[in-house]
């Protein structure tokens, strides 16, 4: 009988106390636009399909399939699609870490191309979602295994370090609620409704979603359903009444208000501004 040992090593990661906040899929059918923000915590985005550019302060980062895009945290960000080639990504938010470009190197953001290692990445990012979706016994500790097993397989193809940065604390229920809203936006959403489907005190949830993810739940909602009517009113002919009644809306008065605070244009104008430009274009989010 013969045995082949090898011996593990220790890697800097050991120092750095990140938690994976969230893994979300997104997939658009039509080119889309979003409102301009900024997390505590740092993203990683995984290009699926499709091709297009984030916009990063006054950084624009071009992308395609099998493309990584890291964002520090506190970097105000965009993506911005086409309609030739909509874009689908996974993104991850992480806290307690940041990222390290190189000498010389933008230090907001940075995009590498995986294709080669596409295979190899899919295998974290594929346990990843079946874990996060099923939201089994232990999801939780094995979801940030994985993840930290994912950032120093990426680390062996890139040139980036990690470094610890001040982390932010994101319970279950405050992801279990953003799930949700992610995926029941057009629904009737309330700050209650939140608190029953998590099981938590209200006030907490609001306290806690915000330091989390740099914007309240209810806030967080609007930016949801504003996005998708800035996509209604670009691609469809539907009435703004119609618009305001898909996104979840309750009245369509309401609608032209919150959207009128948000892009200083009416929807109306908005539409007219969208149509007479005659060219697919992404939004700042």
């Amino acid at each position: 009988m013969s045995n082949l040992r090898y011996n593990i090593g220790h890697h800097d990661l050991a120092h750095i106390h990140t938690q994976l906040l969230y893994v979300t899929v997104a997939k658009y059918e039509k080119d889309w636009d979003s409102i301009p923000h900024t997390h505590s915590f740092a993203e990683l985005f995984y290009i699926t399909d499709g091709t297009g550019y984030f916009q990063v302060e006054n950084q624009p980062v071009p992308v395609k399939r099998d493309d990584i895009v890291i964002i520090n945290p506190k970097m105000l960000h965009t993506e911005h699609s086409t309609s030739a080639k909509p874009m689908e990504y996974i993104v991850l938010g992480a806290s307690g870490l940041s990222f390290g470009f190189g000498e010389g190197a933008y230090t907001g953001c940075s995009a590498y191309g995986f294709s080669g290692h596409k295979d190899e990445i899919a295998t974290y990012l594929n346990i990843l979602t079946r874990e996060i979706t099923k939201d089994r016994q232990d999801s939780e500790i094995i979801c940030n295994n994985v993840f930290e097993a994912l950032l120093l397989v990426l680390a062996r193809h890139t040139s980036y370090s990690l470094h610890e940065a001040e982390a932010v604390e994101a319970s279950r229920e405050c992801g279990i609620a953003k799930r949700f809203i992610d995926e029941h936006f057009k629904e009737n959403i309330s700050l209650d409704g939140l608190a029953d489907y998590t099981h938590i005190n209200k006030y907490y949830l609001a306290h806690s979603y915000s330091k989390a993810f740099g914007i309240s739940p209810i806030n967080y909602l609007l930016k949801k359903r504003l996005e998708e009517s800035r996509v209604l009113l670009a691609t469809t002919d539907y009435s703004v009444t119609q618009i305001a009644t898909i996104v979840g809306f309750s009245s369509p008065s309401y609608f032209s208000q919150i959207f009128s605070k948000f892009f200083r244009l009416s929807p109306s104008r908005y539409r007219k501004q969208r149509m007479g430009a005659g060219v697919d274009q992404g939004g700042v989010r």
